[in-house]
């Protein structure tokens, strides 16, 4: 079952409705716009649930401290192929209540829509992706949303590699073995202006 959440949704409410809905078995999303809340139900409590609670989770209305609220956290756009990978990267940055993972893609091509479309503040882009590179991506992401930063966040720890990511028009670069001590400083970092890589390309000689 999906449901397409409202922009700035109370999270009171969306609680609320999820207790009404027989205990899910799993539930993936974020408070934002754009967002589609994925809940697996028992089908025998899928059967029993009433309408009107759909219909009124899909309606809720923004109020003004909710809406300025969620508009003051740096929103984060994840593009890994992997849903493990996105996943940990999920887990890593809900330690910092400023920052918001709103948006995901998979692929090169849904990262430069989705970046188009949304406009994240954060880009959190890995360089190996099937079809597009992450390299590509990053290029086309500049044109259609320039003020977005973007962060590469990948298993090549090049000072070369890192060095081309770069100047593709990223930010940050971030090693995956680096990310548990570095990615969260990367993005509050990047998103101040400042350029950042982690501490595997300085001790390998970046400069």
């Amino acid at each position: 079952m999906d449901i397409r959440l409202y922009p700035y949704c109370k999270p009171v409410a969306r609680e609320n409705i999820l207790l009404q809905m027989s205990t899910p078995q799993r539930e993936n999303g974020e408070i934002g716009a754009g967002i589609t809340l994925s809940i697996s139900i028992p089908e025998t409590s899928a059967a029993s649930l009433p309408e009107t609670i759909v219909a009124s989770f899909v309606r809720l209305e923004p109020d003004e401290e909710t809406t300025t609220a969620y508009m003051a956290l740096i929103r984060v756009l994840v593009v890994d192929d992997h849903e493990v990978a996105r996943r940990g990267i999920r887990s890593v940055l809900s330690s910092d209540a400023s920052l918001a993972v709103v948006w995901e893609a998979a692929d090169g091509e849904e990262a430069v829509k989705r970046a188009a479309e949304f406009h994240p503040a954060i880009i959190l882009l890995d360089i190996s992706l099937p079809g597009m590179s992450g390299i590509q991506a990053a290029r086309r992401i500049r044109v259609v949303s320039p003020e977005s930063r973007i962060i590469f966040l990948s298993q090549h720890d090049s000072v070369q590699i890192a060095k081309d990511a770069l100047s593709a028009g990223a930010e940050g670069y971030v090693v995956k073995s680096d990310a548990g001590l570095d990615l969260l400083n990367a993005i509050q970092t990047v998103h101040q202006g400042q350029e950042f890589v982690s501490r595997t390309l300085i001790a390998r000689g970046w400069s």
